[in-house]
């Protein structure tokens, strides 16, 4: 183990007497993130979009019924921040509903990863799913059984199979469940001749119809079972589906598995997707059906004046700020950060003010 004279020593300074230069400000930190930092705490203002945002997801959570909504704003307007704040709290609810057993949770999955084809973010989901989740569908089918009524596919197999192994002394439900994740996000190639078998599976998941309707049944299952109640999938940046890097022939089968898949849920599946105004453009233009099947367009709004850049400024200060001291910004510094940002551009962006407020902060403790 190293110790402390030998760390100051070697890296010439004392780790035990160390502070964050931020203290005599109150804080342990710039209380400004910085671009790649993950932010969810909060959302300044946008109150209209969270107002609808929220009406719908009570809707859904009333009804199960497929809901869809797309955000719509420039870089730096707080897309992300929008889609990252919800998908954190309902993460948090996820958590506790698993510890608590009072209802059955929803699984967010946020994305901005989409790779080559819609199976890429089909197989994201399947990796998604919590084992614990997946172990309270195993129990479940050893007392209550799929119904013989129930279409005899590869994946109705695969349950039949685990609720008949699951009595056995034998059953091992850590191997059940890792060789099930396997073959549903596609691995069925992987898995050998007895593996198949113990499952209860003939074919591979190649492509993503096949699998979306795999997905589909199977938190059917779990919803009526009362283990999962659906998903809440936060598509971000979608604009890069639209941008360089694929095909044109790639971009149209991509959309139109993205349309299929949301066909595809009648109930349990709650879509939000967000995009750049010159991606809508160009979807609307090449896709023209795709972007109603997108949802409600949510419009999010820039800073417009410097009371709502004060405010925006003063929720991050109060919310990092671990005591009164003083000042880290004084009230001329965030007005002449505004105004210079909106002479720059004459849209005052909040990632963009966010930056420029990190930089004046630096300005001030470090110079």
């Amino acid at each position: 183990m190293l110790n402390d004279s030998f760390a100051e020593e070697l890296f010439g300074e004392d780790i035990t007497t160390r502070s964050s230069p931020f203290e005599k400000y109150g804080f342990h930190r710039n209380p400004f993130p910085g671009h790649e930092e993950e932010f969810s705490e909060f959302i300044y203002g946008q109150d209209e979009a969270k107002q609808v945002f929220l009406e719908r997801f009570k809707q859904f959570h009333r009804d199960r019924n497929v809901n869809t909504l797309l955000i719509v704003a420039d870089h730096r307007v707080g897309k992300t921040n929008f889609l990252r704040y919800y998908h954190h709290r309902l993460e948090k609810m996820l958590q506790s509903k698993r510890i608590s057993r009072t209802e059955a949770p929803f699984l967010p999955i946020y994305t901005r990863a989409y790779e080559y084809d819609f199976f890429f973010i089909y197989q994201q989901i399947i990796e998604k799913l919590p084992e614990d989740i997946l172990i309270g569908l195993f129990d479940t089918l050893t007392e209550n059984p799929l119904s013989q009524e129930f279409p005899d596919t590869d994946l109705s197999r695969a349950l039949k199979k685990a609720g008949e192994d699951r009595a056995s002394s034998e059953f091992d439900q850590e191997e059940r469940i890792s060789l099930f994740r396997r073959w549903l996000r596609g691995g069925y190639r992987s898995l050998n001749k007895l593996e198949r078998e113990d499952l209860g599976v003939r074919e591979n998941i190649t492509n993503s119809p096949v699998g979306a309707r795999f997905l589909r049944d199977l938190i059917e299952i779990m919803r009526e079972r009362n283990i999962l109640n659906g998903l809440v999938f936060f598509f971000d940046e979608f604009e890069r589906l639209v941008g360089a890097g694929l095909s044109r022939a790639q971009k149209d089968r991509y959309l139109n598995d993205i349309r299929n898949f949301i066909s595809d849920f009648q109930r349990g599946a709650f879509f939000t997707f967000a995009i750049t105004p010159a991606g809508l453009a160009v979807l609307q233009r090449n896709n023209p059906a795709i972007p109603s099947r997108l949802g409600t367009q949510l419009q999010l709004r820039n800073l417009e004046s410097e009371k709502e850049a004060l405010e925006f400024t003063q929720i991050y200060i109060d919310h990092f700020r671990q005591e009164k001291k003083k000042d880290i910004l004084i009230r001329d510094q965030i007005s002449n950060v505004f105004l210079r940002e909106k002479e720059r551009d004459q849209k005052v962006r909040q990632g963009n003010f966010l930056a420029r407020l990190r930089e004046e902060v630096e300005k001030n403790v470090f110079q």
